[in-house]
């Protein structure tokens, strides 16, 4: 699915700028796709990566892959319906949360 999106990578008024896309794949630097338990799926992505468990955001439509959050630190974001731009920013508020980052109120964005 990755491979068939694309996303514009600035908007202009000018039609032909905003013509050129990029590959939603193109955004990611680890990528680990396969069924089986997230919390080797994980451990797979911490040992390529090197980015602790704390730093990482996992978005899933199964509740029962919670567990990566209870016995890994992964910050996990259920997703009901399909990602949309309402859900990365409630995974990012849980992140900030969960990383102890402050969280911006509505009057400082």
């Amino acid at each position: 699915m990755l491979k068939s999106l694309h996303i514009i990578p600035t908007f202009s008024d000018n039609p032909a700028a905003n013509a050129k896309t990029i590959r939603a794949l193109d955004y990611f630097d680890f990528i680990q796709i396969y069924p089986g338990n997230k919390t080797s799926h994980f451990s797979k992505i911490q040992q390529t990566s090197s980015v602790a468990y704390e730093d990482m955001l996992f978005f899933d439509d199964e509740a029962r892959n919670r567990n990566v959050e209870t016995e890994l630190g992964v910050t996990f974001c259920l997703v009901r319906d399909g990602m949309t731009r309402e859900e990365v920013d409630r995974g990012v508020r849980a992140w900030r949360k969960r990383s102890g980052i402050k969280l911006e109120t509505a009057e400082e964005s």
